[in-house]
């Protein structure tokens, strides 16, 4: 999402699309996942 100041942030939302963080820039992303070689991706 652009702010009108014209930064990035990322909001992070729950099942009830309610905003429960506010991130700069793009966020860290979704949390790791286990992959079947056991190598962790993120």
């Amino acid at each position: 999402m652009q702010k009108t100041d014209g930064t990035y942030v990322t909001e992070k939302l729950d099942s009830s699309f309610t905003v429960t963080s506010t991130e700069q820039g793009f966020g860290s992303g979704p949390a790791a996942q286990s992959t079947s070689t056991g190598v962790t991706t993120n």
